[in-house]
C-alpha cells in the first residue's frame, strides 16, 4: 500500500473512532444529567395532615402529587385513591373527610384546570368521602378508582347528565389533592387531627418512546 493510502486509511480510523467517542459521550452525558427516569414524576403518594377539625370546616392542601411533561399529546389512563389512617381523638360526632384530587391538563399553549374550591361548586377531578355518625373504625376503607364522573353537562334540562371518564389526552399534567374535615362538635381534645394517606398516578395508554428503552432520557424530547 502505498503512503497515500496509509494516510486515507488512517484519517477514516480517525473519523470513525471520534464519531464512536462522541456517541458515547452523549449517551453518557445524557444518562448523567437525567439519571432519574420521567416515568418517577407520574404519581406519588403523600400524607396530608388536617390540623384541626374543631374550627368546624378545614381545608388542606397537599403538594405535587404528580408532574408529568411528555411534549407531546398522548391518552392517560390513571389510578388515584385515598385511606383515612386517623380521625380526631376522642372522636366526633358526624364527622365528614373528603378527599379532592385537583387536575390540570394541557396541550400546546392551553391548558384546562379542574379544580376543588372552598365553596363547593367545583368537586375536583376525583373525590372520597368518609361520612361518620357514631365511633368509625379506623384504619377506614381504602377508597381508590381508575373512573371518574364528570359535573352535569346540561343544567338547563330537566334531568341533566353527567360522562364516565377513564382517560384524557394530555403532553402535561399536574395534580394535588385537597382534604376536607367537617365536624359541628366544639373543642377536641387530646388530638384533633384528621390523617390521610392520599395517592395518583398516571401512564400512557400507549407508550411508544424507543429512546427510553436504552436509557436515554433526554429531557422527555428525544423520540417526541
Amino acid at each position: 500500500m502505498n503512503r497515500r493510502g496509509l494516510l486515507l486509511g488512517a484519517g477514516l480510523a480517525g473519523v470513525a473512532g471520534l464519531a464512536g467517542f462522541q456517541t458515547f459521550r452523549r449517551i453518557t452525558m445524557s444518562k448523567q444529567h437525567h439519571s432519574v427516569e420521567p416515568w418517577h414524576m407520574w404519581g406519588s403518594s403523600q400524607t396530608v395532615i388536617v390540623p384541626n377539625v374543631s374550627d368546624g370546616t378545614v381545608f388542606q392542601q397537599s403538594t405535587q402529587l404528580a408532574r408529568v411533561d411528555y411534549h407531546r399529546p398522548e391518552t392517560w389512563r390513571f389510578l388515584m385513591g385515598a385511606e383515612l389512617v386517623q380521625a380526631p381523638t376522642p372522636v366526633v360526632p358526624n364527622l365528614l373527610v373528603i378527599v379532592q384530587i385537583q387536575v390540570v391538563a394541557g396541550v400546546g399553549r392551553s391548558q384546562l384546570t379542574i379544580p376543588a374550591t372552598t365553596n363547593g361548586q367545583n368537586t375536583g377531578f376525583a373525590r372520597f368521602v368518609w361520612k361518620f355518625g357514631a365511633t368509625p373504625i379506623i384504619p377506614a376503607q381504602v377508597k381508590w378508582t381508575t373512573r371518574v364522573r364528570t359535573p352535569p353537562l346540561d343544567e338547563g334540562l330537566v334531568s341533566p347528565f353527567d360522562e364516565e371518564c377513564d382517560a384524557f389526552p394530555a403532553q402535561s399534567i399536574q395534580c394535588n389533592a385537597q382534604v376536607v374535615a367537617v365536624t359541628s362538635a366544639g373543642v377536641v381534645e387530646p388530638d384533633p387531627r384528621t390523617i390521610v394517606n392520599v395517592h395518583a398516578y398516571f401512564a400512557p395508554q400507549v407508550h411508544v418512546r424507543p429512546d427510553w428503552f436504552k436509557s436515554a432520557f433526554a429531557g422527555e424530547l428525544e423520540g417526541k
